[in-house]
């Protein structure tokens, strides 16, 4: 008897053994954007559940009080977190994982060789923070 006690206990062992969910991304484009998609897919076969809308480009920025130096082409909300332009998936999940006291991260410009914008690595490299003063948060 006493070697059935541990029963009710192993959905709670089990549940510990899951891996995280993924949160959800709301990822707002300019209208029109193509690359954007290829970014969203990326995003989705990583295991993201990605909803993708149109936004006009000045109006997005307004939003989520972004600037043309600080912007790409798209924006997403990544659990509490701006995640601005073709961020790639490993970084995202960085900043997911360590929940750093920031608004976000950017990878402003539109730079070749990652997610959604095919062709050799070209561009920055910097991944900065959105913060009052910015400071570089990864390198690709």
């Amino acid at each position: 008897m006493k070697r059935l006690a541990f029963l009710p206990l192993l959905p709670l062992g089990l549940l510990a053994l899951a891996p995280a969910r993924l949160p959800k991304i709301a990822t707002y484009r300019d209208i029109g954007c193509g690359c954007c998609e290829g970014w969203v897919r990326a995003a989705r076969a990583a295991g993201y559940t990605v909803d993708l809308h149109d936004m006009e480009h000045g109006a997005r920025l307004r939003k989520f009080g972004l600037t043309e130096a600080t912007a790409g082409c798209h924006t997403s909300l990544v659990d509490r977190y701006i995640v601005e332009g073709h961020v790639p998936l490993p970084i995202v999940a960085k900043l997911v994982r360590e929940r750093p006291p920031i608004r976000g991260i950017t990878f402003p410009g539109m730079p070749s060789g990652v997610p959604g914008m095919d062709g050799p690595r070209t561009g920055g490299t910097d991944i900065l923070t959105l913060e009052s003063i910015p400071r570089v948060y990864a390198r690709v």
